[in-house]
């Protein structure tokens, strides 16, 4: 009798992988069992692998209808896609940050107990074109500014099942969505993610008793006993109550060239950062509508926790308004729905965003 699997029993996993092509792979120079365990909604564990199923167009056919003989499967060529969300967990989010935005600074901050880390993340883009093909080893790398991240995935359906196990090689992320709408209850009311990843490789039906899964993270969310604060800065000058927010940053990955057997050779990013937010309608924030059509610079910041100490989050996001500046209503009054293109400004960066957690990315040898 065939045997079904609890859902909520995968496993997904991901190392670092400090080796761009198969020779790198999991099975190749990277351990089948991963340095990371992730937690995340098994409801939204979805792979997108690029498979095409073409025939060729040739005379002599026998009808109008497609023919085995004459038709090809192609699985290597393409960007296959794999998307996981849920609660933003303290202990994971760099992890997400850092292959997203590519560019770390790390403090280790030795004097607390537990020992604890703050990472400050930045776009690699802004200053220039990442080499995915030289990435960032954990164990060797001086710095996680110096060069940037790859992973590989295992995500184990199945739970140790002999053939249930899919790897993604050579992997970052496409996209990556914080959410926070402070007025929900219950785990909604909680920083919430989706993120997709990218990868040059798949293979799938793999042993998952191959691999082993360390010690998940602690669950430990952001807006449960500390409070989000929101500011404005620019146009007006505002500290205050907020209705939502949300962080979206997209990479937009392609293939830059590919080998003979249809693999990227590299991936090249073209990222865009957008920041959505609603705030009160008031006598304080009524000049909002000029600062958009003006186009003046301004910075959003949502913060929690105090730096160096783990649970800290702080986002620095500037640049301008776009699009429509909408007045909704929301509870019988008007609202302000907006959003902000991070442009890199002068001085500083277009986004910042500052984490301590327990989660070291540069691993002393």
């Amino acid at each position: 009798m065939a045997v079904d699997y609890l859902a909520r029993k995968s496993n997904v996993g991901l190392s670092f992988k400090p080796t761009w092509g198969s020779a790198g792979d999991i099975g190749g120079t990277l351990p089948a069992s991963p340095a990371k365990t992730l937690l995340v909604d098994p409801a939204q564990l979805k792979p997108s692998i690029a498979l095409v199923r073409e025939e060729l167009q040739l005379t002599s056919a026998a009808g109008l209808m497609a023919e085995a003989a004459r038709s090809i499967t192609d699985y290597s060529s393409g960007v296959h896609r794999f998307s996981v969300g849920g609660t933003v967990l303290r202990d994971q989010l760099p992890l997400f940050l850092f292959l997203s935005l590519l560019k770390a600074t790390e403090t280790d901050d030795t004097v607390s107990e537990p020992d604890d880390f703050q990472q400050v993340f930045v776009p690699w883009a802004e200053t220039g074109i990442p080499d995915f093909t030289d990435p960032f080893n954990p164990a060797s790398s001086a710095s996680p500014n110096t060069k940037v991240p790859v992973c590989s995935l295992i995500v184990d359906y199945m739970a140790g099942h002999n053939a249930g196990a899919q790897f993604f090689n050579d992997a970052i992320i496409n996209s990556l969505n914080l959410t926070l709408n402070v007025n929900n209850s219950g785990i909604a009311r909680f920083l919430n993610f989706t993120a997709e990843f990218a990868a040059a490789n798949v293979v799938e039906n793999r042993n998952g008793t191959d691999s082993t899964f360390p010690t998940a993270p602690a669950i430990v969310t952001y807006n449960n006993a500390t409070p989000f604060t929101f500011t404005l800065a620019g146009t007006v000058s505002y500290s205050g109550c907020f209705k939502t927010y949300g962080l979206s940053i997209n990479n937009n990955v392609t293939t830059d060239c590919r080998t003979t057997g249809g693999r990227a050779n590299n991936f090249r990013i073209s990222p865009e950062i957008m920041v959505d937010f609603t705030i009160p309608c008031n006598d304080t924030t009524d000049t909002l509508a000029g600062g958009l059509l003006a186009g003046t610079e301004q910075t959003i910041t949502l913060s929690t926790g105090t730096s160096l100490s783990p649970g800290y989050l702080n986002i620095v996001a500037k640049g301008a308004l776009v699009g429509n500046l909408e007045r909704i209503i929301e509870n019988n009054v008007w609202v302000y729905k907006g959003q902000l293109k991070c442009e890199k400004p002068a001085s500083g960066s277009m986004l910042t965003v500052t984490v301590c957690s327990l989660t070291q990315l540069l691993v002393t040898p």
